[in-house]
């Protein structure tokens, strides 16, 4: 990708001159975590501004554009950056739930992704229907039928428990809050309560035995980890969501989500700001009192949401000092999730017999156009082809600036070699992929850290937070965190930790409706008195 692919923001999101002197609450990063804690508290009568440092909003969840001459023609495409199937977008689902709540609901239309496992030699369609799935696994491994059953039950007690509370938190999940919902909840929801937090790899070996089946089971778990005995219980089950109530497709790309929520956000007053950064959250007296913007204006408020990477919220945009020796080793301990590589293609043919996405056991590939041909012009098409991996130091000059780097003929061969062997294993499902292609472009590590600002290219945040981070709230009064950093990765996941956000700041806020109430101390006399 290049900043030429990129759709430009509007000239309103760029004009730092229509600035306030104070807001209520800045978010830095207009991921869509930051953009949903935004839309929520400026329904609720908040004044927000969103601060955003590049030109496009959504982070890993926006789309871009690219024009290729074909024919004599000029035909445009659509690529998307990182997201591209979504839990909680069902009628009734979390991010329904939101966007219905902020007046955007009618603003994303919803289209079913179609799936088909790979697993060596074997390649399977994944039903829409979660029954029919099951049924399709125990035909196919009739020795293992009981225990694919049983442990779909399983997944389905946990989903169903760590959604329980979502119909009385305005369609949001949530956790128990205090000690008497936390003993009702572990006595209504044993089970889950008791496995939550345990390998999910645990749980599967007392159903099945067989490597090929435990595969296809937790083949969506690369949407999290590339490594599938790191993730819990808890989280198998949200992905086993995609199965009970459908994963999604934005209709117009990825982008269209954090576009309406940015839109609802002006709607109600608030301010989106792009091509814009950050450099330092300002504290008083060990709180948050606004922030330095990077041509040094500064800007009062008495809460900061930070939808940026963790560890440079608190390495880089706090002051030295401004956490505890415990937090700040918490902080040291986390690790980063995986990065990845993608191998963005447009080609001029459509695929027949294909679904829109291919997941194999050490890659995948998108056909956004196959779900919505808007993605690209008649009789071509789009291929997002992706992989994750851990090991990126080497992707990273130990001794250069990454500009420095990315601009080396090595770089670009160390790309080009990656780009070419994903491509081949796509090929084996797509044999005459080589042949159509008319545009292509690669995004590396390197690139995931330049565009997402991401250290190490991460594309799920850090694994663990420090004690006491919960529902988005710090260690420093007047700081709050969304995103992936805060509750973990995947779409609807962020959109939950931006709810839980805008539910700490205004309690009953998602149940009730509550109205924001400003602080007791207007959020420009704390500015002043920082300075």
């Amino acid at each position: 990708m290049s900043a030429a692919d990129l759709p430009q923001a509007s000239a309103s999101r760029r004009h730092r001159d229509r600035l306030a002197a104070s807001y209520d609450v800045v978010v830095v990063g207009a991921g869509v975590g930051g953009l949903t804690s935004a839309a929520l508290l400026a329904e609720a009568g908040a004044r927000v501004l969103v601060v955003e440092r590049q030109p496009v909003l959504g982070g890993f969840c926006h789309s871009w554009y690219r024009k290729v001459r074909h024919q004599g023609e000029m035909k445009r495409f659509r690529f998307d950056a990182g997201a591209m199937d979504f839990s909680g977008a069902h009628p009734g689902g979390t991010i329904r739930a939101v966007l219905q709540r902020v007046g955007a609901d009618d603003k994303v239309r919803w289209r079913p992704l179609e799936h088909t496992y790979r697993q060596g030699r074997l390649s399977l369609d994944v039903p829409h229907d979660w029954r029919e799935w099951q049924d399709t696994l125990c035909g196919q491994f009739p020795e293992e039928a009981e225990g694919i059953r049983g442990f779909f039950d399983a997944m389905r007690l946990v989903a169903d428990a760590r959604h329980s509370l979502a119909p009385h938190n305005g369609g949001v999940p949530r956790q128990p809050r205090g000690e008497a919902e936390l003993r009702s909840f572990a006595e209504r929801h044993a089970f889950a309560h008791q496995w939550k937090d345990r390998p999910v790899t645990e749980l599967l070996a007392r159903h099945v035995t067989r490597p090929q089946v435990a595969a296809l089971l937790l083949r969506l778990s690369h949407y999290l980890t590339e490594n599938r005995d790191t993730l819990s219980v808890a989280r198998a089950a949200d992905l086993f969501r995609f199965y009970f109530v459908g994963g999604y497709y934005p209709e117009g790309g990825t982008g269209r989500l954090p576009d309406a929520l940015a839109e609802a956000v002006e709607e109600r007053g608030g301010t989106v700001l792009s091509n814009a950064s950050v450099e330092r959250i300002m504290l008083r007296a060990g709180r948050v009192c606004g922030v330095r913007l990077d041509d040094g204006r500064e800007i009062a408020a008495a809460v900061v949401i930070s939808n940026a990477d963790i560890r440079r919220t608190f390495g880089e945009l706090l002051e030295p000092g401004a956490v505890s020796p415990e937090v700040a080793r918490a902080l040291a301990a986390m690790k980063p999730t995986p990065s990845g590589f993608t191998v963005y293609l447009a080609v001029d043919f459509v695929p027949q017999r294909l679904r829109s996405y291919t997941v194999d056991a050490n890659y995948a590939f998108h056909v956004p156009s196959l779900v919505d041909p808007g993605a690209a012009p008649a009789g071509c098409s789009v291929f997002e082809v992706r992989t994750i991996f851990s090991d990126t130091a080497n992707w990273f000059p130990a001794d250069a600036e990454h500009d420095d780097w990315r601009a080396t003929p090595a770089y670009a061969v160390r790309k080009r070699r990656f780009g070419d062997w994903l491509l081949r294993q796509a090929a084996q499902v797509v044999p005459e992929l080589h042949e159509h292609v008319l545009y292509r472009t690669d995004a590396s590590p390197l690139t995931y850290a330049r565009y997402g600002h991401s250290i190490g290219g991460a594309l799920y945040g850090w694994s663990g937070r420090p004690e006491g981070f919960d529902n988005g709230r710090t260690s420093v009064p007047g700081l709050y965190l969304v995103g992936s950093s805060a509750l973990g990765s995947g779409i609807e996941t962020v959109m939950i930790s931006g709810a839980n956000a805008a539910e700490s700041l205004v309690p009953g806020l998602l149940a009730d409706a509550a109205r924001f109430t400003p602080p007791v101390t207007p959020p420009r006399e704390l500015a002043l008195a920082a300075n």
